[in-house]
């Protein structure tokens, strides 16, 4: 089951899908990338938070 949304990010839109393993995503163009994630998110909270993480990490 994939589940997709999309997150506001330094007031920017950033589109997002979560796999079937409970990896996460971002759907950047060209392409998509999970910049680091490790582990398989539990809960809507935890989405958000590695969401920002990755943006912030990946200078965005």
């Amino acid at each position: 089951m994939k589940k997709r949304g999309f997150i506001i990010h330094n007031s920017k839109r950033y589109e997002y899908e979560i796999d079937e393993q409970g990896f996460v995503w971002l759907l950047i163009e060209p392409g998509k990338t999970n910049i680091g994630q490790i582990k398989p998110v539990n809960s809507h909270s935890d989405i958000e938070k590695i969401l920002h993480e990755m943006l912030d990490g990946g200078g965005y």
